[in-house]
Parts: C-alpha cells; sequence; structure tokens
C-alpha cells in the first residue's frame, strides 16, 4: 500500500477505502454513481464488503440502497455466477422454468449444477412473485420487473 493511500484526513480518521488502496476519486465515483446517499460510515461498510467479497459494484455484482432509511446491500446475480464460478464446483442447469396463471407470471424455478465428490446434482429453487415484489421501493421504479428479477 502506498504512502498516500495511508494519508489521514483533518478528522484523523483514514480516508475512506484506503486501506484497500482505493484512490480517494475511485472512492467519490463509487459514492456519486453506485452508493447514493450513503453516509461515509455507510460509504466504507459498503467498501469493506465489496473489498471482503471481492465483488465490483461497476460489474453490477454488488448494489448499495436504502430503503426507509437502512441500508440494503445486495449481491446481485453476476455477484452470486462469479462467487459460484471462484468455488469451481458450479454448473448451469437447465432453463428457467416460468409458471404462468391466467398469462400472470407467478414464479419461476432456476436450476444450478453442483459437484459435490465426482458427482453432480441438479439444484433447482423456485422464487414466488407474491413474495418478491411486496412494496414500491426504488428498485421496482428503475425499469426492473419482478419477472425479469425472477428469471435472472
Amino acid at each position: 500500500m502506498t504512502t498516500q493511500a495511508l494519508e489521514k484526513t483533518t478528522t484523523g480518521a483514514m480516508t475512506l477505502g484506503a486501506q484497500y488502496g482505493y484512490t480517494p476519486e475511485y472512492v467519490q465515483l463509487i459514492k456519486d454513481t453506485y452508493a447514493k446517499d450513503a453516509t461515509d460510515n455507510e460509504l466504507q461498510m459498503f467498501l469493506d464488503v465489496c473489498h471482503h467479497t471481492k465483488l465490483n459494484p461497476m460489474n453490477k455484482e454488488i448494489y448499495f440502497w436504502k430503503q426507509s432509511g437502512k441500508v440494503i446491500i445486495h449481491t446481485g446475480i453476476d455477484g452470486h455466477r462469479l462467487a459460484a464460478e471462484r468455488t469451481g464446483r458450479y454448473a448451469p442447469g437447465p432453463p428457467v422454468k416460468r409458471t404462468m396463471d391466467g398469462g400472470n407470471h407467478t414464479a419461476s424455478t432456476a436450476y444450478v449444477r453442483k459437484k459435490v465428490g465426482s458427482d453432480w446434482f441438479v439444484i433447482e429453487e423456485t422464487a414466488y412473485m407474491a413474495e418478491w415484489k411486496k412494496d414500491n421501493s426504488p428498485f421496482w421504479k428503475n425499469g426492473n420487473t419482478a419477472s425479469h428479477q425472477l428469471d435472472i
């Protein structure tokens, strides 16, 4: 780590993200683009999580937002895929199966293959629309649809 990365602010606290080698410009970019409305403490927490999980908000692997004044740090599907890929024990499964009721998308079942020892097993998980979209959070106002999220 460089001496510049360890510089102290006028308050005596280490510059946000400095312990990970992030420049002040990079931290500001993350705050302005991916962690809007984050306090310095919340931003530091987000940077800590990004660093320790090795997930990058610029790659849509991890997200920060606030809902009802509470911080939400969410691993996106690309982050989950990356984490699975790093283990070498997961592979894509059969295509997602949609459940429809009168033309309405009510659920999606996703599949993945998991390696245990030398054997591969198919694991499935079903997400139900009624459980997934419960409120009017900003997530749903940004063009995301529950159907799309269930099928990712």
